[in-house]
């Protein structure tokens, strides 16, 4: 299966902040809302500005990402603690990784992320997104309906299911050559914390046989999102770190 992810992944905007996200950090509100405004755009599937990079424009947009990880970066360190903060501390590092990649001069994976990137439009991010804005859904109804004990798990296979849904879109939209190469940024990106976090539900196959009622309700939520509906322009991030919460 080539390996999408959501992150597209992974990784969320301002929710509305009830008392499910209460346990979260320990900062104020405005804190949690600059950090989710930070995630938004960090991965460039996920920017719903993105377009094409050029050898003239990947300096602005190396710039931005920088700027957006140390962002999300001095949330985790100011106002997060234990496993959460070990989580997020985990995620940004693969985001450094990806960052590292495309950006620096000489980065080994720059020349090729601009020819690779040159053939989306914004109507394919849109499509794209629609896996998104329901994972992030899901995550939600996980922090707020889902007992403590239940929420990495339902939130990991939420993962897989969105990397499904992704797989499925990008197969219509692009080239195999391109798919791969997306599918191994996002692998370099992601797979530490996924490691971490789902030991015991690492693919959607070991969802379906585990929890098929819960995977069902995901999957038939990623499946309602409409092109252009976009979840509350929130990205992944605080509904993610509402589910490993201390």
């Amino acid at each position: 299966m080539i390996k999408q992810s959501i992150l597209v992944l992974l990784l969320v905007a301002v929710l509305n902040f009830d008392q499910s996200n209460a346990k979260l950090d320990h900062c104020p509100l405005k804190r949690r809302q600059e950090a989710d405004q930070c995630a938004k755009d960090v991965f460039f599937l996920m920017d719903p500005n993105f377009k094409p990079a050029t050898a003239e424009t990947l300096p602005d947009y190396c710039k931005k990402m920088d700027s957006q990880i140390k962002c999300i970066e001095k949330y985790g360190k100011d106002c997060l603690k234990g496993f959460t903060k070990q989580s997020l501390t985990i995620g940004t590092n693969g985001f450094k990784k990806l960052y590292k990649q495309i950006c620096p001069k000489n980065a080994p994976k720059q020349a090729e992320f601009i020819r690779r990137t040159n053939w989306i439009k914004k109507d394919d991010v849109d499509e794209i997104y629609t896996c998104a804005g329901g994972a992030i859904k899901n995550y939600k109804y996980i922090n707020e309906k889902v007992e403590n004990d239940d929420q990495i798990q339902q939130g990991c296979c939420n993962y897989w299911a969105v990397r499904d849904c992704m797989d499925k879109k990008m197969k219509k939209l692009t080239t195999s050559d391109n798919q791969k190469f997306f599918a191994d940024l996002t692998d370099e990106t992601l797979t530490n914390l996924i490691r971490f976090l789902c030991a015991k539900q690492d693919s959607l196959a070991t969802c379906h046989n585990i929890m098929p009622k819960e995977l069902g309700r995901m999957e038939k939520v990623i499946k309602s999102i409409q092109k252009g509906q976009r979840e509350g322009e929130q990205s992944f991030l605080i509904p993610f770190l509402g589910i490993v919460a201390d």
